[in-house]
């Protein structure tokens, strides 16, 4: 097995949830898997994403600091990528969303391109996951914004990932909406990952979202109850 499969999205829009329910579903099946989160994916990428989400930066320093991280987390990547089923939370696609297509600058786009080429594992699949505004709204409510989540204009977000598949048409996207239950979610992941040849019993993915939502409550009940 040698596998990239990268998700995307708005903030808010479920994919961190997705992407750990879809590798404990997977593990189930016997997949051997690694979930990594940009900004983040190491110790020293984690301490570069507390910084960046806490203080504003210039949209050029956003670039080459997230081309450290990417650069970072590469060697991992591709020292397992033979025999593992690697999924990313946010790849190079938020760099091109985020500091280019945003602010509909075609120069930015170009430049993210060329700082990101060496530094950059091609993904053999991208999920980009959607869902209303106002779900994304309350899914983000009980949780401190950082400095992308205060500023950003979530439409502007969704337009921007929209472009992705017309500027990058060698590549493969998967829109997936996250509006409805995440049971279904997680089986529409499925069934376009049924095209690199993986396939996910439903009572497996029923199980998967079962165990994490009672990760999720316990999780929060402790949290209450010591006080966080």
């Amino acid at each position: 097995m040698n596998l990239l499969i990268t998700f995307e999205g708005p903030d808010g829009s479920g994919k961190s949830t997705i992407t750990r329910v879809l590798k404990k579903a997977l593990e189930t099946c016997g997949y051997k898997t690694i979930l990594f989160r940009e900004p983040g994916g190491n110790d020293f990428a984690n301490a570069v994403r507390d910084a960046l989400l806490k203080h504003e930066t210039d949209v050029m320093t956003q670039i080459y600091t997230f081309a450290a991280i990417r650069s970072s987390n590469k060697a991992n990547i591709l020292k397992h990528i033979e025999d593992t089923v690697i999924i990313a939370d946010r790849y190079i696609d938020s760099s091109y969303v985020y500091q280019a297509l945003y602010h509909m600058d075609m120069d930015l786009l170009e430049k993210v391109k060329e700082i990101n080429k060496d530094v950059t594992v091609e993904p053999d699949l991208t999920f980009v996951i959607e869902c209303s505004k106002e779900n994304a709204q309350k899914r983000m409510s009980a949780r401190t914004k950082d400095v992308f989540e205060k500023t950003l204009d979530y439409n502007k977000v969704v337009k921007a990932y929209g472009v992705l598949p017309f500027l990058f048409f060698k590549r493969e996207y998967c829109f997936v909406n996250s509006d409805g239950t995440l049971e279904n979610a997680v089986k529409e992941v499925n069934d376009y990952l049924g095209f690199l040849n993986i396939s996910i019993p439903d009572d497996v993915i029923e199980q998967a979202v079962t165990e994490f939502e009672q990760e999720y409550i316990h999780n929060n009940n402790t949290a209450g109850e010591q006080g966080v």
